[in-house]
């Protein structure tokens, strides 16, 4: 038994067999979640049908879109192998990977990624679905289904800006002034790495405050409110919620021995 244990072979063996995309799991989430979706290109088929040049398009982009989204269930089949490599089998919370609630998480976790093109934004999904499946704290597993709804609503480049604001943390205190000073250094810097230009990261910002990740703050000092027009350049000043730090402690959770 303490071989087993020890052998790095045996890790997570049986968790990538629980979770390992099957032809029958997209098949059960094709047949579903996809029902309506198949009617209505059933239903558009048949009104182009009296146009050729139309038709013939819209029945290649039907066959384009399969292929795509095939690959795309592929690339998150490997990130999530590659994420769950790195924790043993003991590490597994096995009765929550066998819960419904896991279930339903995983189908929306295969839905997200079948409607990107980003590879950094199916490999946070990955992340998320990781991070719950060795975490045996109840908060962490409630929250998960929620975070992977949230992240399937924000597109790259807003998931982009908000990885950038976590990780660069710029100051929201030592008053308005300073705080304004340091939003605009990291607005520049942003702008250049993120491929947004100021009045788009400043949308992609409110975009994130409606989501819960980002608190815009409008109060300094003794409680003196802000209600001035940001000028050219400015993005305001923001607080990383208390939301964000959970999604974010969750994905770079740590395998926990039960």
């Amino acid at each position: 038994m303490g071989e087993s244990q020890n052998d790095p072979r045996d890790k997570i063996a049986g968790a990538r067999d629980e979770i390992e995309l099957t032809d029958a799991q997209r098949v059960e989430l094709t047949d579903s979640q996809r029902l309506r979706e198949e009617i209505i290109f059933s239903a558009l088929s048949v009104f182009l049908s009296p146009l050729p040049y139309l038709s013939a398009g819209f029945n290649e982009l039907r066959q384009h879109k399969a292929r795509r989204e095939m690959e795309r269930l592929s690339i998150f089949a490997q990130e999530l192998k590659e994420q769950m490599e790195k924790v043993s089998e003991d590490s597994v919370n096995w009765g929550y990977l066998r819960s419904d609630e896991f279930q339903d998480s995983f189908l929306k976790a295969m839905e997200t990624a079948m409607r990107t093109r980003d590879r950094e934004k199916i490999a946070l999904v990955a992340q998320i679905l990781r991070g719950a499946v060795v975490s045996f704290r109840p908060e962490d597993l409630s929250a998960a289904e929620e975070y992977l709804y949230l992240v399937s609503d924000l597109t790259p480049q807003e998931l982009r800006v908000a990885v950038s604001v976590y990780t660069l943390h710029p100051t929201a205190s030592g008053g308005a002034e300073t705080s304004s000073a340091a939003w605009r250094e990291w607005a520049q810097s942003a702008s250049r790495d993120v491929g947004l230009d100021i009045p788009d990261l400043r949308f992609a910002l409110g975009r994130l405050v409606s989501a819960g990740l980002l608190d815009r703050i409008t109060t300094f000092g003794e409680g003196d409110i802000v209600f001035t027009e940001m000028e050219r350049g400015e993005v305001g000043v923001y607080r990383i919620t208390p939301a964000f730090e959970k999604l974010m402690e969750l994905v770079k959770h740590e395998a926990e021995e039960n």
